[in-house]
């Protein structure tokens, strides 16, 4: 009986690995593919250390939009996957005192078009409107419905202390400025009057020649900041990074599995000789009787097929919560964990 129990337990095993390794994949596989409401592909992180970078960025960023290679560029105070602050605000129809926080982002003219952000409503910042720098906000989805504004937002009021006073000019569909780890929270988005809270440019390249077109970044960055170093990243592993922990899970959860398999096999292997050996005498008397070789391989094998069976009844309820995860919604999943 502990003979069995122990064989039993050699496919048990295996099996809980594979699954593990399944749910894992299945979520990485869901990470990389899902859409996050922006195109981080292509997208050269540039930052700006020294506050006279951002004082003087404009420079930098007209000297590269004439490049081939350039298909964009926008400053703006922190990139989706990094920290986003959050600010006070008084929306139309709070009181005087009843201010509310809200994550919001700094950024310049050209940050929803660089990035791809899609617009539900309303329109973009513009240079045509010089009054944008002062008075217009554009918030996403979650903050309309967050601020109950789902049936006019437009043109909606919206105060910063005395610091700024202005209007909603439009609405972008939500897009994840943070891990799938958490839910799409209410976004502001304003121009700044002076770039000092500008920390990054964000250039999205042509996939064509990216070597070139990165060295043609370099070399205009030593031409307009001489004493500065030039440091860069791509967007899409900056926001990837995030999920270090779910690659090295992944990692040695197929390193386990393979393992498992391989001992697995060798156990199976040494079952199959031990048994076949056991049973020399059985099998003469068989062929002696015309047995045919497929027969007696069934015959064999009729037990390894017993226990492989029973050890999968008991490790599919193992995995359950897995199993589970793997079925449902994979945000939720991530969520949950």
């Amino acid at each position: 009986m502990n003979g069995d129990y122990l064989k039993m337990v050699q496919f048990v095993i295996p099996v809980v690995f594979i699954i593990g390794t399944g749910v894992v994949a299945n979520q990485m596989t869901f990470i990389q593919n899902k859409h996050l409401g922006f195109n981080k592909e292509q997208v050269v992180v540039i930052p700006m250390g020294d506050p006279n970078i951002r004082v003087t960025y404009s420079t930098y960023k007209e000297r590269i939009r004439g490049h081939p290679g350039v298909l964009g560029a926008t400053a703006v105070n922190e990139v989706p996957g990094g920290l986003v602050d959050d600010i006070p605000f008084l929306p139309e129809g709070n009181d005087a005192n009843e201010t509310v926080r809200i994550n919001n982002m700094s950024v310049d003219h050209d940050f929803i078009r660089t990035l791809g952000i899609e617009m539900k409503m309303g329109r973009d910042f513009s240079t045509a409107f010089p009054t944008d720098t002062l008075q217009a906000f554009v918030l996403n989805e979650a903050a309309v419905s967050w601020l109950g504004w789902e049936e006019a937002p437009l043109d909606k009021e919206i105060s910063i202390g005395n610091f700024k006073q202005g209007r909603v000019i439009g609405v972008v569909k939500d897009f994840h400025v943070r891990s799938l780890y958490s839910e799409i929270e209410p976004m502001m988005m304003q121009l700044v009057p002076k770039p000092d809270s500008l920390h990054f440019i964000a250039v999205r390249i042509a996939p064509e020649n990216i070597s070139g077109t990165i060295e043609f970044l370099r070399s205009s960055w030593q031409e307009v900041y001489p004493q500065d170093t030039f440091a860069f990243s791509f967007l899409d592993d900056d926001f990837n990074s995030q999920y270090e922990t779910e690659e090295r899970r992944g990692d040695i959860f197929r390193s386990f599995s393979l393992l498992a398999v391989f001992i697995a096999c060798l156990g199976l292997l040494g079952l199959a000789s031990f048994t076949a050996e056991q049973r020399t005498k059985e099998i003469g008397v068989r062929k002696v009787l015309g047995a045919t070789v497929g027969s007696i391989m069934v015959m064999l094998s009729k037990e390894f097929t017993k226990l492989a069976l029973l050890a999968s009844v008991i490790a599919w309820p193992v995995g359950y919560q897995a199993i589970k995860a793997a079925l449902t919604n994979p945000v939720t999943a991530l969520q949950y964990e």
